[in-house]
């Protein structure tokens, strides 16, 4: 069963995504592989969140159908405005839980449902979700890596575009293929947006005091966090 999200939850969640990202990118592209311990880290960080909302917006979709606005919060718990004031109840200081809760509701009725209703729209095939996971490993023209790293980052995009865009027109035809391209693009900025929305939100959480500095979402937001856990 899929039960109600809370702060602990989230924390030995995202603890386990980031484990699980580092095989699955160590599996997924011999180029990460051989990177020193340092630059994946940049990657890790710069990755994580994004990650989770490209493949929890997929799961949503699959399991709780169109038009409807529950996310997940892990891999076995969701998040929905009826529950926000739940999500706090196990935070390391429960006295500002109210304003916490007035923040995420917020954004779990507003930001998040209107990225998802993109999503639920334009429907993207497990093949597209794949790309677009891959183009959003690869989009680190902001980070601080060697010009070597910059120039593979570059050219795995390009090498996951192509095989993009023939994928689309194979299934949908070349009249059809720049239009859906351009909304796949755009659900990917919209994946962005929302990442950066949490990372307000969560500075937020940081001054009432409900994260911590052990906080894992938190410290690798704010790229705090300088080793894997």
């Amino acid at each position: 069963d899929i039960i109600p999200c809370t702060y602990q939850y989230m924390h030995h969640g995202t603890n386990i995504l980031v484990t699980g990202l580092l095989e699955f990118l160590n599996t997924t592209f011999p180029e990460f592989r051989v990177l020193p311990k340092a630059d994946k880290w940049i990657f890790i960080r710069n990755y994580q969140k994004v990650f989770h909302c490209i493949d929890a917006g997929l799961r949503c979709l699959r399991r709780f159908g169109n038009g409807s606005y529950r996310i997940f919060g892990t891999y076995t718990t969701s998040l929905s405005a009826e529950f926000v004031d739940h999500y706090f109840s196990d935070c390391p200081n429960p006295r500002n839980t109210a304003a916490a809760a007035s923040t995420f509701r917020a954004s779990v009725t507003g930001s998040i449902p209107a990225m998802q209703k993109r999503v639920y729209l334009l429907d993207p095939s497990e093949h597209e979700y794949l790309a677009l996971i891959g183009l959003a490993f690869w989009t680190v023209e902001n980070l601080d890596l060697s010009d070597r790293i910059l120039d593979l980052a570059a050219r795995s995009r390009a090498a996951i575009m192509a095989e993009l865009v023939t994928h689309i027109k194979d299934t949908f035809g070349a009249e059809k293929a720049a239009a859906r391209l351009g909304s796949l693009l755009c659900i990917l900025q919209e994946f962005r947006r929302v990442v950066m929305d949490l990372k307000v939100e969560y500075e937020i959480y940081r001054l009432l005091d409900v994260f911590d500095d052990n906080t894992l979402m938190y410290k690798l937001q704010m790229d705090q966090s300088n080793e894997f856990s």
